[in-house]
């Protein structure tokens, strides 16, 4: 038994049920309204408050105390979709942070992603990065109340997986808004695809004709973008989620308003109205799981904490050379006062030892320079490694002509080798997108070995190996 727990802004929207790959049934949805002033879009504004809120929650609802998993929306989620060539996942785990370099603001950072649609070269990519603090605080606030939570993730994946799953869902094109408090999502929907996803404040209550005006400037918004996306692509569905029959009336005689002949839906899934927590109860490959990035990066702090242990031998060793020279150069300068104890002094076999003890440790700093030398030329050699980011992958299909389908294959990050296929209808014009790519100088090489035509397209198809070049984004 699964339970996900979706959190943002007063609702506790809660599902309950078996793990499973396809749409849910006979899951329990709980929705409960708690008062205002704990959680504002995500932010804890009174924590002790929301404690006691969740503990009477779970009391009353008698849900399991393990388990659990927490999804949430907030502001401190800085959050990115885009398309990851197939790699390893230390290799993709690189190019996460690469993604989120620009941003500065967070002290201690947190990544994970998970693939949202996968194929045999990648796929669409959601990846994530948060402050570390964010998520401890969650994890103490359900320890509190008894609740033992086994993951914790963000709106946006479990929403994805719910609308993936819904078959009315799977061709065409739409409109899909959700309404959360006055928070409002809309997401433009393709092929049983994720495009583009925004939430915003809504400034007009809910059931005035400025609320229902503003979600039609939202939906054409949305249009007038798919339509410079998608050309010859009708968007004609609007679906309303969480919302009664009279705001679906309402908004489609905005709608009409605004002259753009689209129909105001609701949809006709179960728990729709509970999308995101019942989007948590999917079953997938690899879920998205801030706790364990958060386990992790703890286990990685505790093996520096030891790492740190082991060096204070070492710090003692050349605290005991220092002394050792003072103690030489202090005995060298009353030797050469008092020439007459020279010869004693010398043949004192006390002397002669700690002597020989300074010698040897004095060989063994050496060596721990040399290999501490020589892990830091490893590390300055896996760090000039070049990492693939979508800036690397967008240029290089912005490189191709119009009529020209580029499609990254693999990469290979310890060679610095990306495999791209292509699919042109005019073999000549390889020799020219291969000389192209040479230009942008993020390669070191580039080429490729024949190429072999499709009678049944019309077309040829060639790959081709990129060795890129050291530091190139």
């Amino acid at each position: 038994m699964t339970t996900s727990v979706f959190l943002s802004n007063n609702t506790v929207f809660a599902a309950c049920g078996q793990e499973k790959k396809g749409l849910l049934a006979g899951a329990k949805s709980v929705i409960y309204k708690m008062p205002e002033g704990s959680l504002l879009n995500g932010m804890i504004t009174n924590e002790q408050e929301l404690t006691e809120q969740l503990r009477g929650f779970w009391k009353a609802e008698g849900l399991p105390d393990k388990g659990v998993r927490l999804v949430l929306e907030s502001s401190n989620f800085s959050v990115k979709t885009f398309d990851l060539p197939k790699m390893k996942q230390k290799e993709a785990a690189g190019v996460i942070r690469r993604e989120f370099a620009d941003i500065e603001q967070y002290e201690e950072k947190l990544y994970d992603y998970t693939f949202l649609q996968e194929n045999k070269t990648g796929g669409q990519t959601l990846a994530v990065m948060v402050n570390r603090s964010y998520i401890e605080t969650w994890q103490q606030i359900f320890k509190n109340i008894g609740v033992t939570l086994e993951g914790i993730t963000v709106s946006r994946e479990t929403m994805t997986r719910y609308f993936a799953s819904c078959e009315e869902l799977q061709s065409g094109s739409a409109v899909l808004l959700l309404l959360d408090d006055m928070i409002l999502t809309s997401v433009l929907w393709s092929e049983g695809e994720l495009v583009s996803a925004d939430r915003k404040r809504m400034f007009s209550a809910e059931g005035t004709e400025e609320f229902y005006t503003e979600i039609s400037r939202s939906v054409s918004s949305i249009r007038q973008f798919f339509t410079g996306q998608k050309a010859g692509k009708k968007l004609e569905k609007v679906y309303l989620c969480g919302f009664g029959e009279a705001d679906v009336a309402c908004c489609q005689e905005r709608l009409d308003d605004f002259g753009l002949s689209m129909r105001a839906l609701t949809l006709k899934e179960p728990y729709a109205d509970n999308l995101v927590a019942a989007g948590g109860l999917l079953k997938v490959k690899k879920p998205m799981n801030l706790l364990f990035a958060l386990k992790n990066q703890e286990k990685a702090d505790k093996s520096i904490g030891e790492f740190a242990k082991k060096l204070v031998p070492v710090g003692i060793l050349l605290g005991v050379c220092v002394v050792g020279a003072v103690g030489l150069g202090v005995a060298c300068s009353v030797r050469m006062a008092k020439a007459t104890e020279l010869s004693e002094y010398l043949t004192d076999a006390e002397k002669m030892n700690e002597k020989m003890q300074v010698e040897i440790l004095q060989r063994d700093i050496g060596n721990m320079e040399r290999m501490l030398g020589e892990a830091e030329q490893i590390r300055q050699m896996k760090a000039s490694y070049p990492l693939v980011d979508s800036g690397v992958t967008n240029r290089i299909k912005q490189a191709a002509e119009y009529d020209m389908d580029v499609r990254v294959l693999s990469y290979d990050a310890a060679a610095g080798e990306l495999r791209l296929y292509i699919n042109t209808p005019i073999v000549d014009s390889v020799n020219q997108y291969i000389s192209t790519l040479k230009n942008t100088g993020m390669f070191v090489d580039v080429n490729y070995v024949g190429y072999s035509y499709l009678d049944s397209t019309g077309r040829y198809q060639v790959e081709v190996s990129c060795t890129m070049r050291g530091g190139v984004l």
